[in-house]
């Protein structure tokens, strides 16, 4: 793939292939770069780091053309949930989010928000999935 066809990418998928911090690395950088046209972004399965989980926060606060994520068992802990809900707070378009098995405890499922509050801050929000505990 020619770096100008990286730009152009509206989805990318690469759940469920054991990628480790250096391989989610790669593929938060390939979204970032394709950050104006990527509505779906596919990372469940994967073992985030800390840098990876600073790089998806990132992507999170910055592509505000991202609908849905999948971020299921990606083993974010509870600082890593903290700073995908962080993110969030400025991105208005994810539409789902699902964050569902990443070893948080109750301390970080505190840091999501209600999925049905009343009345919902943000109207785009469809569905956020709590994640479920270890």
């Amino acid at each position: 793939m020619k770096r100008s066809d990286v730009a152009s990418l509206t989805s990318i998928d690469v759940s469920d292939n054991g990628l480790l911090e250096d391989g989610c690395n790669a593929v938060l950088g390939l979204a970032m770069e394709a950050q104006n046209n990527i509505t779906y972004l596919g990372m469940s399965k994967n073992r985030f780091g800390k840098q990876s989980m600073d790089q998806f926060g990132t992507l999170l606060e910055s592509c505000m053309c991202l609908c849905v994520v999948e971020a299921s068992n990606c083993h974010f802990g509870d600082a890593g949930i903290n700073i995908a809900m962080e993110a969030l707070t400025v991105n208005h378009s994810l539409t789902q989010l699902d964050i569902s098995k990443n070893r948080v405890t109750e301390v970080g499922g505190n840091a999501i928000p209600n999925p049905n509050p009343n009345p919902n801050p943000n109207p785009n929000w469809r569905s956020v999935e709590r994640p479920s505990p270890l």
